[in-house]
């Protein structure tokens, strides 16, 4: 069989496929949106196009798995969920969300005046800071972000936290 190489390949869910194709050609921003398809599909909020705390209490952890594997895989450990949770839990953010969205470059907190500025797309490239993506399916909520973000139904916190617990499962 010349002129043919033959590539070993991870087995991946076919519903990724496309995400893994679009990770390892650094298209980082169709990424991101196919991620969000994603996980509305799985957790069958297709139409809402928004994910709450609820939502992940079924959220099956080989998704998430599968999904935060490719991130960190085809970004060197930039991005991924697995990161924002540690970047979340690290001593600098000390679980504090604007601290957290600040160093991820979701927005900047204006200490002076106490107001927090969100950006309104992120970098998606590899030289956005670490964790910066996936962004669209945690930051997809109401018009109003900053209700949104602290809300404890947002789909942020469970997302940050449930990798660290369901990893372990």
């Amino acid at each position: 069989m010349a002129g043919f190489q033959i590539y070993k390949t991870e087995s991946v869910n076919p519903r990724y496929i496309h995400l893994q194709n679009l990770l390892s050609e650094g298209r980082w921003e169709d990424a991101d949106h196919e991620t969000a398809d994603r996980m509305w599909e799985v957790a069958g909020k297709w139409e809402e196009r928004s994910l709450q705390a609820k939502d992940f209490e079924n959220f099956s952890c080989e998704d998430l798995r599968t999904i935060d594997n490719l991130w960190t895989k085809y970004s060197k450990q930039h991005f991924g969920f697995s990161i924002q949770s540690r970047i979340f839990q690290s001593s600098d953010v000390k679980n504090d969300f604007f601290k957290f969205m600040s160093q991820i470059g979701w927005g900047k907190l204006d200490e002076k005046s106490n107001v927090f500025y969100y950006v309104p797309k992120p970098e998606y490239s590899l030289s956005a800071p670490e964790g910066e993506l996936p962004w669209t399916v945690t930051y997809q909520g109401s018009g109003d972000r900053n209700a949104y973000i602290s809300s404890p139904h947002s789909a942020l916190h469970p997302v940050v936290h449930i990798l660290t617990i369901k990893a372990s499962i």
